[in-house]
């Protein structure tokens, strides 16, 4: 089925729940979707330093710290330009739902940064 298609991808954010549940239809944050890019970005590349690659730096956003397991998936989204912050006080918003068209112009810029490479 298509459902074990994308969990075979084992890519954050597209598994199941820790309680064993795939739930396609529940809302996602800005931080399962950071998660999410980070994983495309990395299975698309091969590039797997990208896993890592703001581990240990100073947080880039007032809302979040250096040392959550979602920090390198946010600033790697921000910093390839995937997801945008607050424009006045540049805060990630981790816990915000999001929309539609935030979700599908992450998945257009993705596919633009790909393309360009």
């Amino acid at each position: 089925s298509w459902i074990d298609r994308v969990r075979a991808l084992e890519i954050p954010g597209l598994g199941l729940y820790p309680d064993n549940r795939f739930a396609p239809d529940e809302g996602v944050t800005r931080r399962e979707l950071a998660q999410v890019l980070q994983g495309a970005l990395v299975l698309i590349t091969g590039d797997e330093g990208l896993r890592t690659k703001y581990v240990g730096d100073e947080s880039r956003f007032p809302d979040v710290r250096a040392d959550v397991y979602y920090y390198n998936a946010a600033a790697l989204a921000v910093g390839r330009g995937l997801m945008q912050v607050g424009r006045m006080e540049g805060t990630f918003r981790p816990e915000d739902p999001v929309s539609g068209a935030e979700a599908v112009l992450a998945i257009k810029d993705l596919q633009s940064a790909l393309m360009t490479k």
